[in-house]
């Protein structure tokens, strides 16, 4: 059985253990300056574990919520095919996830229900850095996909709640239940998490490590994650080796040819009958492709026609930030597609709801439990959560 390795690429470090024969061989970790000195952590990170020459093994890597988004995606077209939803979304993903610069690479979905879906992206620069150490290592990479879904393979409790430097990751084990906010101080008084057997092995430790535990055990070919480039060329090798025995065959016949007409004519009949015999499967080949060509231009087409009527997360924080007062901050902000929940510190709560009742096409406006008070940078200021709800 061959080394799995799981990586966990956490704010201000990287995790990494090593699977051998369902028991955890190895266990290390590297601090992380930057982004940008990702690729260099992971590379020393991963030449440090005690890892067989052959088989090689794989990597599974897992990114934190600062450089990765999962999110229940609603308002989808009612369709089935879980193809057809990713393309709709990675062709709108500016509409479903914030982008903030930093290009995204889209995975594929879990449908959820008529129109709704659990997606993910990842931010490019992350994904492309673990991808380059494992190239300068010599190992095989797996599935990158985000912490939260990663977690879900590494505690036994039916939720969760796990800290990742200033953010939090709340979730269920089915991801019926995911969200993704500001750390607070109540987070540590929560009760402990149990965590899988395999992982309890480390200890104290079993927490720390649970992001690169769970990478660890992702299913290879988890949909809520980025696979490895290398699917790609290895979906062309059927299609070369049919062309490589079409010329092999010819090259047989007319170097019979040049030997006896008999020949000739029997290394002609086998080639007419090879061609005969691979004639119908690049047929079937051209023609499916065809097809697929055809299907995935009319999903494109719809997907730009729904991503032209859906509203930017983008546009929509401008707006919030335009309009809200300017003593004002936003603490927590969500949406979900035709509403949306947005929490905010500030002097006047009633000024704060004037703001957001003037957004564009915003049709009702409510406040959400009670208004509190709360001390910042020496102001007594109110905290009040609203929700609006957008025409179509």
């Amino acid at each position: 059985m061959s080394t799995r390795v799981g990586l966990g690429v956490g704010r201000g470090s990287v995790r990494a253990v090593a699977i051998r024969r369902q028991r955890i061989v190895w266990a290390g970790e590297a601090p992380l300056t930057s982004s940008e000195a990702l690729q260099a952590t992971i590379t020393t990170l991963l030449a440090q574990a005690p890892l067989p020459r052959w088989p090689k093994p794989f990597v599974h890597a897992a990114i934190g919520p600062h450089g990765a988004q999962v999110k229940r995606v609603i308002g989808l077209p009612e369709i089935g095919d879980a193809d057809a939803l990713a393309a709709i979304i990675r062709e709108a993903v500016g509409t479903y996830f914030l982008k903030n610069g930093v290009p995204l690479l889209t995975t594929s979905v879990r449908p959820i229900g008529a129109g709704a879906a659990v997606a993910a992206a990842l931010d490019r620069p992350y994904v492309d850095a673990i991808r380059a150490a494992c190239l300068a290592r010599g190992l095989r990479l797996g599935p990158i996909a985000p912490t939260a879904v990663a977690l879900t393979h590494a505690f036994v409790d039916p939720s969760f709640c796990w800290n990742d430097g200033s953010l939090t990751i709340e979730a269920s084990r089915t991801l019926d239940l995911l969200r993704t906010r500001p750390a607070r101080r109540e987070d540590h008084e929560t009760p402990a998490l149990t965590v899988v057997p395999m992982l309890a092995g480390l200890g104290e430790s079993s927490l720390w490590y649970a992001d690169a535990f769970g990478a660890a055990t992702l299913d290879p070919h988890e949909p809520l994650s980025v696979q490895s480039e290398a699917g790609h060329f290895l979906s062309f090798a059927a299609p070369r080796r049919s062309l490589v025995q079409l010329s092999a065959i010819a090259a047989l016949a007319l170097f019979a040819v040049g030997l006896s007409p008999l020949a000739a004519k029997w290394a002609g009949n086998r080639a007419t009958a090879n061609i005969a015999r691979l004639r119908p499967g690049r047929w079937k080949v051209i023609t499916t492709t065809l097809g697929n060509l055809d299907r995935v231009s009319a999903v494109l087409n719809q997907a730009r026609s729904f991503g032209d009527s859906r509203t930017s997360v983008s546009r929509l924080l401008g707006e919030v930030a335009r309009l809200l007062p300017g003593d004002s901050a936003v603490l927590e902000f969500e949406w979900l597609g035709d509403h949306g929940e947005i929490t905010v510190l500030a002097r006047d709560p009633s000024a704060v709801l004037a703001g957001v009742r003037r957004l564009p096409n915003v049709r009702t406006v409510e406040l959400l439990g009670s208004i509190t008070r709360q001390s910042a940078g020496g102001r007594d200021l109110q905290r009040v959560t609203i929700r609006f709800v957008r025409a179509s």
